[in-house]
């Protein structure tokens, strides 16, 4: 009679009361509690039963005759040797107990594929060994080692072994392949077992670790961790791809890093000349590498510890390991590696030495908020493990063993990213883990890159400071603040290529030509070629290049005797108010637009014509604007926008209409306003992209998006013909555009690589790695002043566009978690029937949002029901405390929504 059967036969309350009598005498009837780590993982394996996080699968090629019943009596030895194999987990009231069961019947199965052709062999073989690695434990059963074996060809067959974590550890594998190397040669030459007896089964530990760490031991221990790990984040601001979803998948990609026999001996060697082991020096790269991507210099990473130091555990299989915590600190960024490595060392051994304490209990001391998106303590895990080398090329009588990876190998881990270390005689492999849920497949060969980079530079410079080791190449230094008067003169020599460069044709200012009368030279040319074509169409009237050039000739005229000081854009409406901007460019005058200042005062900065030329070189062979089309001036006057919309037409050979203007920026008429007047080109704020979502097909041809950068309609971002472009910049000059990229990400995209402007993603320390966050710089030929903060934020993808990411004054660190609001708005402006959404700090420090769903929704019912599916969008930390719904966000002048508070 099993155990399961015995206890069905129990009512409710005599199972509690059996689970009561377990945990006050710690054993009884054969029932012994769960190790702290079985308790752990117990737990977490019922809130997702059919999740294969758990598993742990190997698949080995058997090659040679293969004896199937000595292998099953090898099995079946090992199972009965080690209870643990064939013990059943159970929930007595609120008390789990495990329970051994006799050795299961049929503990091998046969699937015999020789008989079919070879790829319907290899398809059926990856379809059993991956239906095996995927099928759920009944834990309650008894069945913790699952045994497949395909028979491939007469002397070829392939063992899928799969048992979970409750009783396999990573020493277990060697274990396992030590028996099974001693027991089928002997089984096999019909001796007996040549094993002795174990002295202890994996269910005494357990009892006895129970009664061992008593609550005064678990206290000590308490105290240290609560000291050494006061402060560090609870997140780490991980260089991910996607938005971190409300609850893991657990679902990993591998990536296998070879050192390779020649780095592999020179980081041994370095390791033993600083008085460290391997497994710590690429510990000390691997928080090197985090704090790099990150910016954070304080935080921890795990690792396993084996926790088998009592020598009659050492033959045992089970699961014994203990996660530990390694607490990193970088703030020293003058420190030489060297350094680091003998912090590093220490760190460690700490560890090792305040290993008793079961994780998931110091998790509920430091982290009682469980948040399902993340692990709670550490993200990260560096951890050495053996399986591998037990693995390769064992000999069992002939029989050649080898392990195999078959079908997709994925891999399972609570970590956002775990390396793991195989160290082999000649060479060691770091095999990545990397979450599925927060990086691509394809960009995880990148993150391993980056750290062989590190290591390479480690190896060759030891006594390097931190700040100079394999540093990304390229920080702009000196940069424009994002608000400034008056720019530096020039930009930084021998500046490598920003984010995506591609190379162009020259310009006048590659060859040194002058061009400070560049946009006048153009519609002179207009002019000349073209003088009846309408330059300036407004309601009263329009007006050709001929008599618009006419006009600006004498404006330059009488701009001739005024000195040369920089001039105030000439905002005045209709024709007039252009010929006067186009004399003062003829005239060579350095303009001055206003800046909005970050108090609320205005500013202003200078565009010289040569810069203006720059731009607009730029904006027309990124628009691709055509001679005729009919371009709207939508920003207020006086600002470096307004002055773009106003020259670029002319510059172009096309047709500026003043008219709806700003004021009709944030109008619900705008698309029956543009449709009207026949535009092809705009500029549209951010915030009202929305209003031309019913009548997709009032969209200008050409659009350039400025303002908040938020997600894009439906029917812009999907349109076939046309063009979408992003305008960046510091607020109130957003005057550089790039093409929109597929917004698949974090936040909106942009592709960089335009000629005369270039896109750098850098913090103060210099230029960040590709993947991480930092402030966007512009550079250029048709920058003013030299490298330009923007005063955004932002990261290089893996695939080497740029995420935008929000303002840097966005950005706060709160409750040990970074916050960007941006990246609520994002997940949010996903959901249906939401148009905008507003987030705002509270006075708690907690956030709140405003959800605009459009004109005419029902605000009361949609409430309810946002509320529900703001929950189901972000993880718990990111989930604004104070939510409300409105029709429309505030529009501010120009037509930009107020989408902060």
């Amino acid at each position: 009679m099993s155990w399961s059967e015995k206890f069905a036969a129990l009512s409710a309350a005599d199972r509690k009361r059996l689970g009561l009598l377990v945990e006050r005498e710690g054993t009884a009837l054969n029932l012994f509690p769960l190790s702290y780590t079985q308790e752990w993982i117990w737990w977490n394996n019922r809130l997702r039963p059919a999740s294969p996080a758990f598993h742990v699968s190997a698949t080995l090629r058997l090659d040679g005759t293969l004896r199937v019943d000595v292998l099953e009596r090898t099995l079946r030895e090992i199972v009965s040797r080690h209870e643990t194999l064939r013990t059943g987990f159970h929930a007595l009231g609120r008390i789990a107990v495990q329970a051994a069961e006799a050795v299961p019947k049929d503990l091998l199965h046969v699937v015999d594929l020789c008989g079919l052709p070879e790829a319907e062999r290899d398809a059926e073989t990856v379809r059993v060994v991956e239906q095996e690695r995927l099928r759920p434990f009944p834990l309650t059963d008894g069945r913790m080692l699952r045994a497949v074996l395909l028979r491939l060809t007469e002397d070829s067959s392939l063992l899928a072994l799969t048992t979970h974590q409750l009783v396999f550890d990573d020493w277990s594998i060697q274990v396992l392949v030590r028996e099974v190397a001693a027991l089928y040669p002997a089984f096999c030459a019909d001796r007996p077992s040549p094993l002795e007896p174990l002295p202890v089964q994996y269910a005494d530990f357990s009892l006895w670790q129970r009664q061992w760490l008593t609550e005064e031991r678990l206290e000590k221990e308490f105290e240290h961790w609560e000291g050494r790990l006061d402060g560090i984040p609870h997140l780490l601001d991980l260089p991910a791809d996607l938005p971190r979803p409300p609850a893991r998948s657990f679902g990993g990609t591998l990536h296998d890093l070879d050192l390779g026999p020649e780095r592999t001996g020179r980081l041994r060697e370095q390791s033993s000349r600083f008085g460290v082991t391997s497994y710590m020096t690429l510990t000390a790269l691997f928080h090197l590498w985090l704090s790099r991507v990150t910016g954070q210099d304080r935080f921890a990473t795990s690792t396993l510890t084996a926790y088998r130091e009592r020598p009659e555990v050492a033959g045992l299989i089970g699961d014994f390991s203990n996660m530990i915590t390694v607490a990193a600190d970088l703030g020293d960024h003058r420190m030489m590696f060297h350094e680091l490595l003998l912090r590093t060392r220490d760190a460690v051994l700490e560890a090792q030495e305040h290993a008793d304490l079961p994780a998931h209990r110091l998790t509920g001391r430091l982290r009682p908020r469980r948040d399902e998106s993340h692990n709670p303590l550490t993200q990260a895990m560096f951890l050495s493990v053996h399986a591998m080398n037990t693995l390769a090329g064992a000999d069992l009588a002939g029989l050649r063993l080898r392990p195999e990876r078959v079908g997709d190998v994925g891999a399972s881990s609570p970590f956002d990213i775990e390396v793991r270390l195989v160290e082999k005689p000649d060479t060691i492999v770091l095999q990545y883990v990397v979450s599925r849920d927060l990086f691509r497949p394809e960009s995880v060969p990148s993150l391993a890159g980056q750290f062989e980079d590190l290591l390479d530079a480690a190896l060759e410079r030891p006594d390097a400071e931190l700040t100079d080791l394999a540093a990304p190449a390229g920080a702009p230094t000196t940069p424009t603040p994002s608000h400034t008067s008056r720019p530096t003169t020039a930009e930084p020599a021998g500046l490598p290529g920003p984010v995506g460069t591609r190379t162009a044709a020259s310009t006048p200012s590659d060859t040194g030509e002058s061009t400070a009368t560049g946009v006048a030279d153009a519609v002179a040319a207009w002019a000349d070629r073209h003088p009846g074509r309408a330059a300036v169409d407004t309601p009263s009237g329009t007006v050709g290049y001929g008599d618009l050039w006419q006009r600006a000739r004498q404006e330059a005229e009488d701009l001739a005797d005024r000195g040369d000081e920089p001039l105030a854009v000439p905002a005045q409406p209709g024709a007039d108010g252009v010929a006067r901007l186009l004399g003062a460019v003829l005239a060579d005058r350095t303009l001055l637009v206003e800046l909005p200042a970050a108090d609320g005062t205005p500013t202003r900065t200078e565009l010289s014509p040569r810069h203006l030329a720059g731009l607009l070189r730029l904006w027309t062979a990124e628009c691709g604007l055509a001679p005729q089309a009919r371009c709207a001036r939508l920003a207020p006057p006086g600002t470096a926008l307004w002055l773009v919309e106003t020259l670029l037409p002319l510059y172009a050979g096309a047709t500026l209409c003043p008219e709806p203007g700003p004021a009709a920026a944030g109008a619900p008429e705008l698309p029956e306003a543009l449709a009207g007047a026949g535009i092809g080109f705009a500029v549209l704020p951010a915030g009202v992209l929305h209003r031309f979502a019913a009548a997709p097909a009032r969209f200008p041809g050409i659009v350039i998006v400025v303002g908040e950068h938020g997600r894009l309609p439906a029917p812009l971002r999907e349109r076939r013909d046309g063009t979408v472009l992003r305008a960046l910049g510091p607020e109130g000059l957003t005057l550089w555009p790039f093409r929109a990229g597929a917004d698949l990400g974090r936040g909106p995209e942009v592709v960089p690589g335009q000629p005369g402007v270039g896109l750098w993603v850098a913090d103060a320390a210099g230029r960040r790695p590709q993947g991480a966050v930092g402030e966007l710089f512009l550079t250029g030929a048709s920058v003013p002043g030299g490298p330009r903060a923007t005063g955004l934020l932002g990261r290089e993808t893996f695939a080497g566009t740029v995420e935008l990411l929000g303002r840097t004054t966005e950005q706060t660190d709160h409750g040990g978690y970074r916050i960007r609001p941006c990246e609520v708005r994002w997940a949010l402006t996903a959901l249906d029937g939401v148009v905008d959404v507003a987030v705002r700090r509270e006075a708690d420090g907690t956030l709140g949002a405003v959800l605009a769903v459009g004109t005419g929704a029902d605000v009361a019912a949609d409430e309810r029901e946002l509320r529900r599916r703001v929950n189901a969008s972000l993880p718990a930390h990111l989930r604004p405390a104070v939510l409300e719904v409105t029709e429309e966000l505030p529009v501010r002048g120009g037509g930009h929504r107020e989408t902060t508070a």
